[in-house]
């Protein structure tokens, strides 16, 4: 599997199953920032679809990103990872907002800190961690549907099954 960018900064990113959200410790390197396709990147929670983005609480928030985005000062970058599955798309980890005012506002392209399978931890049963790249065969692809029983019982679905590959 080839990844499009190898991050140099030293992080820790934990993303929780089932789009519980994600939580990242350390300092990003600018130079690790990179822009990524809009039409590449797909979200990890499940919950922000595009109803989500309409609640009253949610909609005055998006409108003040969305013009932002379209006048050119939404450039906050977003993190993301390769999706283990399919390599040319990016799983959104943290920026699911801006990543909704860009695509709105007819963005091509968002700004991103790519991680690293390495950098990114999955949260499992009792809080332990894993990192992703634990999933990896030995041939360099990931079996999605495959339980680890020695990673805990995770399995890839649990983080992104709600995502279309």
């Amino acid at each position: 599997m080839q990844f499009i960018a190898e991050a140099k900064s030293s992080i820790r990113i934990e993303m929780g199953s089932k789009g519980s959200g994600s939580n990242f410790q350390g300092e990003l390197n600018s130079d690790d920032i990179t822009p990524i396709n809009i039409s590449d990147a797909v979200g990890n929670e499940p919950g922000k679809s595009g109803a989500y983005f309409s609640r009253a609480r949610v909609k005055h928030k998006m409108t003040r990103l969305i013009r932002a985005a379209k006048s050119g000062r939404l450039d906050a970058p977003v993190i993301s990872t390769p999706h283990p599955a399919d390599s040319t798309k990016h799983v959104i980890i943290d920026g699911h907002h801006r990543l909704h005012a860009h695509r709105v506002a007819g963005s091509k392209t968002i700004s991103s800190y790519v991680a690293s399978h390495d950098d990114v931890h999955l949260i499992g049963p009792n809080n332990t961690t894993h990192a992703l790249s634990n999933f990896r065969s030995p041939t360099g692809s990931y079996d999605m549907d495959k339980q680890r029983s020695e990673l805990s019982g995770l399995s890839l679905n649990d983080y992104f099954a709600s995502i279309n590959t």
